[in-house]
Order: C-alpha cells, then sequence, then structure tokens
C-alpha cells in the first residue's frame, strides 16, 4: 500500500492546488465584477453618491445635465422661456474677470448672465468645464475606475496623508469589499469623517473608507477660482481681411476651421450677442468655436447687435443701468470665451437717441479697452435714412473705437422696387470719401457684399429678390443658361433671364467686383476689409483675397 501512498498524495495535492486555483481565480474575477459594479456609474457630489449619470462625454469635452447642475451646483440657475439656455445668478458664482476693477464692475452691474444648452439625446446640458470656471466647483473623472467627483468649495474638505499602508473597504461595517488600496505616505482627499471612519478619494479614484486615524498631516481644501483669463496683449494689425460669420442658433463647434490667415481670412466675427429686452445680452457663444479659430490662426471679433429693435435700443440706452449691464455682460462673455474683440452692430435706432448711443460706445470701449479687447463698430454710408444711417455720429463713434466698418452695401435692398446693383463701383467709392471726411483713414474698413440679388418682375409688377452668394450665382448662370456681360455703369458683370414668364435680373459679385472692391481698398490705403458674410464664399473667393488684397499690402 505504501508504494502506491505517495503518488496518491501527490495526486492530491495537484487536484487541490489546481482546485484552490480555480476557486482563486474565480473569487478574483467576481472580486473585480463586484468592484467594477460598485464604481460603474458612480457620481459624488462631494462625499455624496449619485444614482444618475449626470456627465456625458461628447468629441473629448464632458457635459454635466443641467437639471444636475441646478440640483448640486447653484439652486438659483434657471431655464430661459425658450428652455435654450440657462441663466446664471452673478451674486452666487466666483467669477474673477482680468483685474479687480473689472471685477467689481461686473458685480456691481450685472446681476445674471446666461449660458446656451447643449442637447444630447433629448436631454439639456451645460459646459462641466465652463461651470468650473464660473463657480467654486471642480469635477475630476478618473478612466481606471469610471467615477465622477464634483468637489464644491462650499463643503469641508481635507487632504491627508496615510500613515501606512490601507485597503480602501465599501462600508465601515458588515461584509466588506475592498475597492482599492493604498500605498503609505500616498495623498487622500477625505471626503467626509466621522471621527472613527473616514470617506476617502484616492489618486486613482478609487472611494471607499479607511480609520480616521490612519490619516495624518491633514489639511484643509479650499477650492478657489483664478480669473477666467488673464488679461491678453492688445493685438495690432498692419491690414487684416474680417468675415462676419452668421450663425442663428447654438451648435458646438466641431472639426476644424476651413480657411485661415494663409487663405486669406484673419478675423472671424460670429453673430453670437444680441440684444433683448431690459438690457438681457443673449448668447450663442462656444468656447470650441473660438479654439478652433484660433488653432486655424485666426482671431475672434464676435459680433453684438441691437437685434434691429428700436424700442429695446432706446429702453437701453436711456438708462445708465441698463447700459452698464449689457456692457459688463460683455465684458464677461469676452473674457470666458477668450474673444480679441467685439464688433457692435446697431441699426434701426431712432434718431434722438444718437447721442445716447455715442455716449454708450464710448463708455463700452472705456470698459473692454481694459481688457485689451479690439472694439469695432458697423455703419452705412453717411446718407439715407435717419434709423439705419443718420443716427450714427461718426465723427464722434471713431474717437472711442479702434476701428469703424463701412457697410458699403445694400444700395439696392431686398425690398426695394427698383432692381438694381448691390453696391455699384461708383456708390461705393463716393461711400468711402464721404466717411473719410468724418473718420480716420487709419481706422475706417471696407464692408464688402459676399452676396448679390437676383430680381423677379412679372410685367410691370412687384419686384421681389432673393440673396444669392458665389456658389448661387453659378447654379443660377447654369440653370438660365444666361450669359454675364460686363456693365460699366457699376463695374460688375450683369446677366437676365426669363423663368416661368418672370424676368430675372443680377448684378454678380463675382471676381470682377472683387477685384473692384479689392482694388478700392488698396487705392484708399484702407487697414482691412470686412466681408458678409462667410456663408456665401467659396475656396476661389479666398485665394483671390490672399492673391490681390495680402496681410501687410504690397506682394507676399
Amino acid at each position: 500500500m505504501r508504494k502506491y501512498l505517495i503518488p496518491v498524495l501527490i495526486a492530491m495535492i495537484v487536484i487541490l492546488g489546481g482546485t484552490s486555483l480555480y476557486f482563486y481565480k474565480l473569487y478574483s474575477e467576481s472580486k473585480l465584477l463586484l468592484v467594477g459594479d460598485y464604481y460603474k456609474g458612480m457620481s459624488l457630489i462631494g462625499s455624496v453618491p449619485i444614482e444618475d449619470e449626470i456627465y456625458k462625454l461628447e468629441n473629448g469635452k464632458w457635459w454635466i445635465k443641467a437639471d444636475a447642475a441646478i440640483q448640486y451646483i447653484d439652486t438659483g440657475l434657471y431655464y430661459s422661456g425658450s428652455g435654450k439656455r440657462v441663466y446664471v445668478p452673478v451674486d452666487s458664482a466666483d467669477i474673477l474677470l482680468e483685474s479687480r476693477a473689472l471685477t467689481q464692475y461686473l458685480n456691481t452691474n450685472v446681476d445674471v448672465f446666461n449660458i446656451p444648452l447643449h442637447t444630447i439625446d433629448g436631454i439639456r446640458y451645460l459646459d462641466a468645464e465652463m461651470m468650473a470656471s464660473i463657480y467654486p466647483i471642480r469635477h475630476s473623472y478618473y478612466e481606471n475606475t469610471g467615477v465622477h467627483v464634483l468637489l464644491n468649495g462650499q463643503e469641508r474638505l481635507e487632504q491627508g496623508i496615510a500613515a501606512d499602508r490601507l485597503i480602501v473597504h465599501d462600508r465601515v461595517d458588515g461584509i466588506q469589499l475592498e475597492v482599492g488600496q493604498v500605498e503609505k505616505n500616498e495623498l487622500l482627499t477625505v471626503l467626509s469623517d466621522n471621527g472613527k471612519d473616514a470617506k476617502v478619494l484616492t489618486s486613482e479614484g478609487e472611494v471607499g473608507f479607511v480609520k480616521s486615524a490612519e490619516i495624518t498631516s491633514r489639511q484643509a481644501v479650499k477650492i478657489t477660482n483664478a480669473p477666467i483669463r488673464e488679461r491678453v496683449e492688445p493685438k495690432t494689425y498692419d491690414r487684416f481681411r474680417l468675415a462676419w460669420h452668421q450663425i442663428h442658433d447654438y451648435k458646438f463647434y466641431t472639426g476644424t476651421m476651413k480657411y485661415g490667415p494663409e487663405d486669406g481670412l484673419d478675423i472671424i466675427s460670429p453673430t453670437w450677442f444680441s440684444l433683448n429686452v431690459d438690457g438681457i445680452v443673449l448668447n450663442l457663444g462656444d468656447q470650441s468655436y473660438v479654439k478652433a479659430a484660433k488653432d486655424k490662426g485666426l482671431d475672434v471679433w464676435a459680433l453684438f447687435s441691437n437685434s434691429f429693435d428700436p424700442d429695446w435700443t432706446h429702453e437701453m440706452l436711456s438708462s445708465s443701468e441698463l447700459r452698464k449691464k449689457v456692457i459688463g455682460q460683455l465684458a464677461l462673455y469676452a473674457s470666458l470665451y477668450d474673444l480679441d474683440g467685439i464688433n457692435i452692430d446697431f441699426e434701426n435706432v431712432y434718431l434722438d437717441d444718437k447721442a445716447l448711443f455715442t455716449e454708450f460706445v464710448a463708455e463700452f470701449a472705456q470698459v473692454l479697452h481694459q481688457q485689451n479687447m479690439t472694439v469695432s463698430i458697423d455703419v452705412t454710408v453717411p446718407w439715407g435714412s435717419e434709423r439705419y444711417s443718420l443716427f450714427a455720429d461718426r465723427e464722434a463713434l471713431s474717437k472711442s473705437v479702434d476701428y469703424v466698418m463701412l457697410m458699403a452695401y445694400d444700395e439696392h435692398w431686398a425690398s426695394i422696387q427698383t432692381p438694381g446693383s448691390v453696391a455699384s463701383r461708383d456708390w461705393v467709392e463716393k461711400g468711402i470719401s464721404e466717411s473719410l471726411k468724418l473718420i480716420p483713414k487709419d481706422k475706417l474698413i471696407l464692408g464688402i457684399p459676399f452676396y448679390s440679388r437676383v430680381w423677379s418682375q412679372i410685367g410691370s409688377g412687384k419686384v421681389s429678390s432673393k440673396a444669392l452668394g458665389f456658389e448661387g450665382q453659378e447654379n443660377w448662370l447654369s440653370s438660365t443658361g444666361s450669359k454675364a456681360v460686363y456693365d460699366p455703369d457699376t463695374g460688375q458683370n450683369y446677366a437676365e433671364a426669363m423663368v416661368d414668364g418672370s424676368r430675372q435680373r443680377i448684378w454678380l459679385e463675382d471676381a470682377t467686383s472683387l477685384s473692384m472692391r479689392l482694388q478700392l481698398a488698396d487705392e484708399y490705403d484702407l487697414p482691412g476689409i470686412a466681408g458678409w458674410s462667410l456663408l456665401f464664399t467659396t475656396e476661389e473667393v479666398w485665394s483671390q483675397i490672399q492673391s490681390e488684397y495680402p496681410p501687410g499690402g504690397g506682394e507676399q
């Protein structure tokens, strides 16, 4: 029997060893599954776990549910009537602008501002990084554990050192699950402590409990915000090419900008800010858009319009309180979106508000210049209607701002009953020469149209028109079979056709007219051009601008 005993014992040891390894592996895998399930979707607001997944990652950016931001960050946040934006109370945020004086101006004059909402799968979100720049909060995501932690500066937090190697458990008593380990002298964030057990966050994002006595060298954690950005250096331009970019609704920008300085575009001006009732400035700003623009080498001058509403404009201009409220909001947005400038576009203004408008622009520029923002303003040719031209005191305005954009277009506008060029050569040149009597040459920018109008009329009936960009014009010429001929009276190519009994006519904005406008800017030695709008252009347009109107003037 003994001769069989040793082989039997060896076989039993092998079997037991294999069984032990199997069960240990099974235990380890189960433990990993349990730990994974413990952390899955975990979000902590301070020390409190939240079952709902309140964060969403999209295109490399973390978003927080707007409802969660209202519940856990600031109950004073509220939705706009349209549900497209959230209003933020200034007094409950922690906003620092570029200087103490600017911060005080904001806190004194602005009660609320607004941030556009981003919708994902029907749920409204806010930019988590932006929220952390205006509130004393810190959001961290730990990829190893899948844990989100939102720490609020209003809570009592501590950091300490592990006195020895520690095991982190999921609970303080009963059947405990090991959810992490901490090496000696490792830094821990103490989320809560009852004097016996402490809830901690490790550097790996593991969340659980250790004994309070095992944490030494504790220090209070104070979460405070730095200025949203440091004061930028003032920009100077020898000569620039700007394009306005029409934006009607907020959309988180992804991808890269199509055009940059090497293509003929130096500055982009998105139409982000607009005046509303009670001095509210509606905001469509997007930090990702600015980053994409700057990655392309572009400066960003966001446009601020009066929504072309004379009553809202009068309400704001006639109230010192509302003027400061508007200026404070724009100063905040300039900092929040890291802008290089603001472009003021006020149209349809009562003539009686002329002096008030001049005062407002001077006040506006004085504050924005403290941020080293470039401030520009749009004006029409210096003749025409009271509400669209005569209300602007060009000579006084040019003393406050850095640049004045001459919107040298709409010689024949959309509702006029006399078809004609959007901007003929003689009309544009008169606009330049008359403007230069009121505006210094080194501040006057020639605004050029990137669109034309196709005019339609049946017999002697009513005239209607439709704006077309460069590509739209080419499609119209192709579809009608019309041939363009040069019109020396306008300095443009002209074409017409009969379409379904309607006489259609167009004075083309093409390479010929673009060259004419660029030559005028050169002849008068103006410091830049500005085109309306980017959406009407093609690659050929920018290639021509780069070739015929290079930065700095002269040949490249």
